[in-house]
């Protein structure tokens, strides 16, 4: 799983999601690119604008480090976060509350889970999240249980809906650096675990 591409002749210290290349030739195509350092830019765009950091609708430039390091820094982090931010953004969250919604809303939502081949659950301390088909299904624990729902017969029944079911720290811990620049919501854990695993 890749979310962008870096066009670069420095070393540069980025996660595994990001294709590092040397040139444009070798991008994944339809990603955004961001081409680091203006010898660069210059042999690709001999009338690029210091100004205008965006060379065409995904492609995108800043200074190297040694060029400009503050301009690096803020660019490379904007960057990063526009990446990610498109990543998710045909990613829906849906709240299942179990107060609001009604008896035949609740079998709908728990058919439609139950009838997907790669359902993809998280439980993160008392809250469960449920991936399918560009949406994300919350369930809070604590309200189950409130409600006065049996809630290890509940999450019993939820694993065997899905493909995979991830409920160690160890799954937070790979995907720590993701879910800093996605604004630290965990709930997308399972979207990233099925993008990247399948």
């Amino acid at each position: 799983m890749f979310v962008g591409n870096i066009v670069t002749h420095s070393n540069i210290n980025v996660d595994k999601y990001f294709k590092v290349v040397n040139s444009l030739d070798d991008i994944i195509d339809g990603l955004p690119t961001l081409i680091v350092g203006w010898d660069i830019v210059k042999i690709i765009n001999p009338n690029a604008d210091f100004i205008d950091k965006k060379l065409s609708e995904n492609i995108f430039w800043t200074f190297k480090k040694s060029e400009r390091r503050d301009i690096f820094e803020d660019d490379f982090y904007d960057f990063n976060e526009y990446c990610y931010g498109l990543l998710i953004k045909d990613i829906e969250y849906k709240f299942i509350d179990l107060i609001q919604l009604n008896e035949n809303e609740l079998k709908n939502t728990f058919r439609f889970i139950k009838k997907n081949e790669n359902v993809v659950g998280y439980l993160n301390n008392k809250m469960l999240y449920i991936f399918v088909e560009k949406t994300i299904y919350g369930i809070d624990l604590t309200l189950l249980k409130y409600m006065d729902y049996n809630t290890d017969d509940v999450l019993y029944k939820i694993k065997s809906y899905c493909s995979v079911f991830l409920d160690n720290k160890e799954i937070l811990i790979e995907y720590k650096d993701v879910i800093d620049m996605l604004n630290n919501e965990v709930k997308y854990i399972p979207f990233l675990y099925s993008i990247e695993y399948g």
